[in-house]
């Protein structure tokens, strides 16, 4: 631990965690190819309305999911809030991507947002077009506002996200994670950094140029939360 964070690291397919007098292991559970193809289409959905300047549309909520942290005082101790998550690349294709961003970033600094989107969004979309680019163990968020969440999570570094379709259906899942904080010079960081620098500008984000830290999502639980009809029988007041 430093700058007193609690820690998590992960080796070997587990999370190591620590907090306060307390250390336990948790096994990584990876994301189902059928939940990276969920998550995966909802992004690039989000994209292709962007392209055409219609904002991010209703399935970029698989970007936005309520993350539940605990705190320590009051009656409630639950606290949530939407957090902006996305994938990490694979480490062996980390620093080739993060030199293509670096590159576009500089190459597109200078220009109205709109003059550049189109190309900045054909970039985001190759990072992970090819089917195993993107690590299923694990997602990234930035922390910009540095509020109640990173003060959970620094005493107990554990979360779970909530993530809700809109449409029909109502698709929903919950992951649980061991939640490692990120500083620089961390690669993983600049990369989280650079994706959301990237859009910095654009009218469909807060802006803050800033952030204070960035979250690894270590992925150690799937709970399916899809609404689904009950067996009749178990029904004790019936319409």
């Amino acid at each position: 631990m430093k700058d007193g964070f609690s820690g998590v690291k992960v080796e070997a397919g587990r999370a190591r965690v620590s907090m306060r007098d307390e250390t336990f292991t948790l096994p990584l559970v990876p994301l189902t190819d059928n939940l990276m193809d969920w998550f995966m289409k909802g992004r690039l959905a989000g994209y292709e309305s962007l392209s055409r300047g219609e904002g991010p549309g209703p399935l970029f909520s698989r970007h936005l999911p309520v993350v539940a942290t605990v705190g320590e005082e009051g009656p409630f101790l639950t606290r949530l809030a939407h957090k902006g998550v996305g994938f990490l690349p694979q480490l062996d294709r980390l620093d080739e991507i993060l030199v293509r961003y670096e590159e576009l970033m500089d190459r597109t600094r200078g220009l109205p947002p709109d003059h550049s989107l189109a190309e900045r969004l054909r970039n985001v979309i190759a990072t992970f077009e090819e089917p195993g680019s993107a690590d299923p163990g694990v997602l990234g968020s930035l922390e910009i506002f540095a509020g109640q969440t990173l003060a959970n999570l620094s005493r107990r570094p554990l979360a779970s996200l909530l993530f809700t379709d809109p449409g029909h259906g109502y698709m929903s899942f919950q992951l649980d994670c061991a939640v490692e904080i990120l500083e620089p010079p961390d690669p993983r960081f600049r990369f989280l950094q650079l994706a959301r620098g990237l859009f910095e500008r654009d009218p469909f984000h807060v802006t803050q140029p800033g952030v204070h830290c960035a979250y690894l999502f270590w992925i150690v639980g799937i709970h399916d939360k899809t609404p689904h009809p009950m067996d009749q029988g178990k029904v004790r007041h019936k319409l």
